[in-house]
């Protein structure tokens, strides 16, 4: 039986706005039926092809990093408990959109994870990565670990660190979000490609050709993009 995940669309052209702040971010309350969508009808994803709802989502500011490559399969937020549980990605306008989200399943993820670190421990390709380096200050952890991480032994010390830090057991969660932040420019391209090749069809994606609103239980899945983010998408983070 294949791993994919459960995504529910519906017909809804408007839901009331109401803002909050989550660690100095503003963020967008779901309403209730929505959540009832997630909570008690067993959905990873929630789909809804409308445009008049997708030029009503206000846009906070929300910017996703590595904005000309793709970007390998992580959660936004590594601790189950923060309140932050839903992204929301919305596109507005009739123009083509150049890449394509994905989204795998925990259990594909662990897949998706052996194959990153292998391409990671070979020192060659690490070596490459380490040239494409992009460090943004909004990763967890600090510039001298992330350069650290490119030293042979420094990733495990920081994945050991950061759960420690942080209180997270989800090492899963912890090590693709690192190699998230690690792997950037081309070498995310390629790397993306060959994470496909072993997921196949276990998955869900979207290549964006309508206008709509999809929002993901961040800590039910992983996401990623192929190709780079351009026609941008508006995020936003839910509670």
């Amino acid at each position: 039986m294949q791993a994919v995940p459960n995504v529910v669309t519906l017909d809804l052209s408007e839901f009331p706005i109401e803002r909050d702040e989550v660690d100095g971010y503003t963020v967008l309350k779901l309403p209730q039926n929505l959540r009832d969508v997630f909570d008690q009808g067993g959905a990873h994803l929630v789909w809804i092809p409308s445009a008049e709802l997708a030029r009503n989502i206000p846009d906070f500011g929300g910017k996703t990093s590595g904005e000309q490559h793709s970007l390998c399969f992580h959660q936004d937020h590594i601790n189950p408990e923060d309140p932050r549980q839903f992204l929301m990605l919305t596109k507005h306008g009739q123009s083509a959109r150049g890449s394509s989200t994905l989204v795998i399943l925990p259990e594909i993820a662990e897949r998706v994870l052996a194959v990153e670190e292998k391409h990671f421990n070979d020192a060659p390709s690490r070596t490459r990565m380490g040239r494409e380096r992009s460090y943004d200050s909004r990763f967890l952890i600090s510039e001298e670990e992330y350069d650290r991480c490119f030293d042979e032994d420094g990733y495990e010390k920081v994945v050991t660190d950061l759960m420690a830090r942080r209180g997270v057991r989800d090492e899963l969660c912890v090590r693709l979000g690192i190699l998230g932040y690690l792997v950037r420019g081309p070498y995310a391209d390629h790397l993306m490609e060959k994470t496909m090749e072993v997921i196949g069809d276990e998955l869900f994606s979207t290549s964006w050709e309508e206008e709509g609103v999809l929002i993901l239980h961040n800590p039910r899945l992983f996401h990623g993009r192929v190709g780079g983010n351009t026609t941008p998408l508006q995020r936003n983070f839910c509670i």
